[in-house]
């Protein structure tokens, strides 16, 4: 059995929107984790998936009066499981 662990973390500094007079648009950070056993020939693999681990709200755009659109998947906490089975 091999096991698999990967996590990444990307930050967002404070931005403009580009819809006019939108107004700022804060910074943020999301961290992201996986988690993943296989067999020793990989030809089964599950990975267990967690997005947005701290569950950081956040828009990617911004419009007149503080109204916001545009809000990405990754902005709600996530988590998922893969199989991968290889057909050789």
């Amino acid at each position: 059995m091999v096991a698999y662990l990967r996590t990444s973390y990307s930050y967002t500094g404070d931005q403009f929107s580009d819809l006019g007079e939108g107004g700022p648009i804060d910074q943020y950070g999301i961290w992201n984790a996986s988690f993943g056993l296989s067999d020793e020939d990989d030809k089964y693999r599950v990975t267990f998936t967690v997005r947005n681990i701290l569950d950081k709200s956040y828009v990617s755009l911004n419009t007149s009066n503080g109204q916001r659109l545009l809000i990405p998947r990754d902005a709600d906490r996530y988590v998922g499981v893969n199989l991968r089975i290889r057909l050789d």
